[in-house]
């Protein structure tokens, strides 16, 4: 910075000077060395484009000094008009730096010689000044700062050699006892608690007891996350309204074993209320109509949040209605003390219309894949939302990483042409693996997938279709699947699904395995915006086989092979705000369905399923979770009994978690579990959040199967107990350890149970 200084100070001597010789000669150029290392004229004079005898242009001479300070071989440069008579001397002052002769590192440990000379990036010959060296040793601190060495200091000395023009540099490291940061605590905060404060940090704290700790950089002190703490902190007492609060320097505070605690000084200031709430500069529509999209009333908080929210509602009016880059102008204006009044700005844009609609960044997928998730059409008029929501849908498909609407202008007056841009993802996938769960055990598996495919061509990518392949083989199950997914059946917002499946299953029961093939195909239609509608037809082959010696009677009557056909009609709406780790919204589904009669097979039953879950966000990520289902299962045509891979059965890491794996229900005159016709089941769960994707739990479980259609003759299996969620992208783990609380008489009473799944349970 003193350097540059110097430059521009040089400059406007030159340029005043000028003025003062405007219109002289230069009479002579001279170069000068200022500094102790001894300067080559002849490189200065190859940079310098002033000769004797040019008219003076002070342009000229300041293009020079930017030369010359741009060829790094200066530490300083400036430039100095003499005036003789009419005519002036032109002086051209450097100081050079010297050549690095030799580097040398001390007390550096942490860090090998070779990264080392990475982070100084000074290489022997080049030329060096002060201000090199102190860039390259705050380069080494803040290394080390990265790495969780919080007092490291970095000491830089240059001996330099007059007579040969070079340097020797040495560089001092003091480490200093290496720390993660066990505590991030705040000073001054009386509105908002720490724990409140803490979330959405990126500085995080190291926990010993977490394994992914243990690697990489968690916990790790962070200069840079710590200033983008700050203005975090700033911003969550904004959204409260505290418009005057400040958040000081952190400070960390290591103690003698390296652990660090950083504080967050914080001054709150006055909490702000609404005053007046107006609208400004509406026209086009009644100025009430717009005054009520705002949504703030006054002796409201003053939340900044809320304020930008009001703003991009009334932008989203304008929007909605075809009005362009109508911009919004919040304005706060204190009235009093602690009340602000909120003030909305507009300025209105006419109507625009949509000339054009085209689709750039697409090299596989096809451009009709695009175009059918789109919203608007070439000749509507502009719609804010419509283009979002466009934007959302593409996203939503799964293969595009970004979506993007542009406007450009069109040769039409009050016409523009949208374009959507797209930036294609990687949705092609293939990965092995090894699970185990205490239902499934020890499972290995293959999965190879594709999210836009196209059956129709070749190479079979860019059509948006769906295919997926796993086989999986372990101790307790073997599976094999495969599905295919057309989302734009004959052209119509129409979903195809066909699904292949093998399996065979060993943990039913200690009594008997089971073996299972057949196809499923289905057709799906959205009907709003959460609901969508299915009816499928499912073919299947069932055997019953492998029986002990000591099976009964009942379960002798479903040895053997048998077909099931059956269509089925289901009706489901989900609003959860994510798929695997929801936190609040709903899934509802009603489903039912009819084999054999007209349809053929050896099964003749009908079914009537229904499922409810709902989230509620609670407080600092605390989530309350709700469970329901209920179904029932019983025989049509004069069939004597429902087959055992039709019945309900309960118990285990997905429903009721005290009990053993499907061991609630009805059973045999030999005391084993045989399914029933009737189930209901309910479940509440309360989890919070310790640390980042981790959460404990704590829930409570009731259900029972009863043995007959429609006949509830015994009461219910409860249980309670305690777990602990991993929400790992992808990969969510469940540990639970439950507690029956009642028990029906015929089922077993366990004194505790342990299970592990994939997946989330709700």
């Amino acid at each position: 910075m003193r350097r540059r200084g110097s430059c521009w100070r040089a400059l406007a001597a030159a340029a005043l000077a000028a003025f003062a010789a405007d219109g002289a000669t230069v009479r002579e150029v001279r170069i000068e060395n200022r500094g102790a290392v001894p300067a080559d004229t002849s490189a200065v004079r190859v940079l310098v484009s002033v000769r004797a005898g040019d008219p003076f242009e002070a342009a000229q001479v300041a293009r020079d000094v930017q030369r010359l300070r741009e060829s790094e071989r200066y530490a300083l440069v400036d430039a100095e008009v003499v005036p003789v008579g009419e005519d002036v001397i032109l002086v051209y002052g450097v100081t050079a730096k010297p050549r690095l002769a030799r580097l040398r590192v001390y007390g550096a440990e942490r860090f090998s010689l070779s990264r080392l000379r990475e982070l100084l990036d000074l290489d022997i010959g080049a030329m060096v000044d002060e201000g090199d060296l102190a860039a390259a040793a705050g380069r080494v601190r803040n290394a080390y700062l990265r790495t969780g060495y919080p007092d490291v200091a970095v000491e830089v000395e240059m001996e330099l050699d007059e007579d040969a023009g070079t340097a020797d540099v040495q560089v001092y490291v003091t480490e200093g006892p290496r720390g993660r940061v066990r505590r991030i605590a705040f000073e001054g905060n009386r509105a908002i608690p720490d724990a409140e404060l803490r979330r959405g940090l990126l500085q995080r704290r190291y926990r010993w007891y977490v394994p992914w700790h243990w690697f990489g950089r968690t916990g790790r002190l962070d200069e840079t996350l710590l200033a983008e703490d700050r203005f975090t902190v700033r911003t969550r007492y904004l959204d409260e309204g505290y418009l005057d609060a400040r958040v000081g320097e952190p400070r960390p505070e290591p103690d003698a074993r390296g652990r660090i605690r950083v504080v967050l000084p914080v001054e709150e200031g006055e909490r702000y209320t609404l005053g007046q709430v107006a609208v400004e500069g509406v026209a086009a529509y009644p100025r009430e109509e717009v005054r009520a999209v705002v949504g703030l009333e006054p002796g409201g908080i003053a939340s900044r949040r809320e304020i930008e929210r009001a703003a991009e509602a009334i932008m989203a009016f304008y929007g909605d209605r075809g009005h362009l880059g109508t911009g919004v102008q919040p304005m706060l204006v204190p009235s009093e003390p602690g009340v602000v009044d909120a003030i909305f700005r507009v300025e209105e844009r006419p109507r625009a219309r949509i000339r054009d609609v085209r689709v750039a960044g697409n090299v596989v997928t096809r451009d009709r894949v695009i175009r059918r998730e789109l919203l608007i059409r070439p000749g509507d008029d502009y719609h804010r939302g419509r283009i979002r929501a466009s934007e959302s849908r593409l996203l939503n498909l799964g293969f595009f990483s970004a979506a993007q609407a542009l406007i450009e202008p069109s040769p039409e007056p009050g016409a523009y042409d949208l374009v959507f841009e797209v930036e294609e993802a990687q949705v092609g996938q293939a990965s092995v693996g090894l699970g185990f769960s205490s239902i499934d055990q020890i499972t290995g598996f293959l999965e190879v997938s594709h999210g836009n495919f196209d059956l129709t061509a070749w190479p079979p990518v860019g059509g948006g279709q769906k295919v997926r392949f796993r086989l999986a083989a372990g101790t307790r199950r073997t599976d094999a699947e495969l599905s295919f997914t057309e989302p734009y059946f004959l052209g119509r917002r129409l979903s195809l699904g066909v699904d292949l499946h093998h399996r065979e299953l060993q943990f039913l029961s200690r009594y008997y395995d089971q073996r299972e093939t057949g196809g499923r195909v289905a057709l799906t239609r959205p009907i709003g915006p959460f609901s969508r509608a299915t009816i499928a037809y499912g073919l299947d082959r069932y055997n019953i086989f492998n029986l002990a010696d000591d099976a009964g009677a009942i379960l002798r009557e479903e040895e053997g092979v048998r077909f099931k056909s059956a269509t089925t009609l289901t009706v489901s709406r989900d609003t959860r705000d994510r798929p695997l780790i929801p936190t609040r919204g709903h899934r509802l589904s009603l489903s039912t369905s009819v084999a054999g009669s007209v349809l053929g097979g050896d099964t003749d039953i009908y079914r009537i399923d229904a499922r409810a879950v709902q989230y509620v966000p609670l407080w600092f990520g605390h989530v309350l979770s709700f469970r329901a289902e209920s179904g029932v299962v019983d025989t049509h045509s004069g069939a004597a009994r429902v087959p055992l891979f039709d019945r309900y059965f309960l118990g285990g890491a997905y429903t009721l978690r005290a009990f053993d794996f499907r061991d609630v229900g009805p059973r045999d005159e030999d005391e084993r579990s045989i399914g029933g016709r009737t189930m209901a089941f309910g479940a509440v769960e309360y989890t919070v959040p310790v640390i980042d994707g981790v959460r404990l739990a704590a829930f409570l479980d009731a259900g029972m199967v009863w043995e007959d259609a429609y006949r509830i003759d015994r009461g219910l299996n409860s249980g309670y107990g305690l777990g602990v969620r991993f929400d790992i992208p992808m990969l969510p783990l469940r540990f639970d350890y439950a507690w029956p609380w009642q028990a029906d008489p015929e089922n077993d009473r366990p004194s505790g149970r342990f299970s592990f799944s994939i997946g989330h349970g709700f």
